[in-house]
This record gives structure tokens, C-alpha cells and sequence, in this order.
């Protein structure tokens, strides 16, 4: 778990390599009843995602799933 202060954004790197080379994005749950999606990224690409908190809170609960093609979904993962 870490500290932060509302109002201000923090980023996130993620990078993923699938063993076909497919396009991959990501759904990110922030914990605090917001997701994020982003685009098409290539396979193995290092993408930063950036996030600003509103509310003050503890948010244990920062995970990341994968989406392949579109429709195959990964099972959720912690941010670290």
C-alpha cells in the first residue's frame, strides 16, 4: 500500500507481452468506483496510465486485466 494526496496524478506503467504478438488493452480498476480502458497497444509495448484521486481514502484494491483481441479477458492483477 502507499501514500498519496488527492487531487493529484499519479502514473502507472504496464507492460504486457503476448506469446501470439496480438494488440493488447487494458481495464483498470482504481479502486474508487472508476476504471480505465486504453487503446490498442502492441504487444510488449511499455504504456504509462495516469490516475488523480478525488475523495481521500484507502484504495487497496488497484487491479489490472488484460484484453486480447478485443474479447478474451484476463483475470484481474494488483498494480504494484
Amino acid at each position: 500500500m502507499a501514500n498519496g494526496v488527492i487531487q493529484t496524478s499519479y502514473d502507472y506503467a504496464i507492460q504486457t507481452t503476448d506469446p501470439e504478438q496480438d494488440n493488447v488493452k487494458y481495464q483498470i480498476d482504481w479502486g474508487d468506483n472508476t476504471t480505465t480502458i486504453t487503446g490498442l497497444n502492441e504487444s510488449g509495448a511499455n504504456i504509462t496510465v495516469s490516475h488523480t484521486w478525488d475523495t481521500k481514502g484507502t484504495y487497496n484494491v488497484i487491479k489490472s486485466r488484460l484484453l486480447i483481441n478485443l474479447v478474451q479477458k484476463v483475470t484481474w492483477l494488483l498494480l504494484q
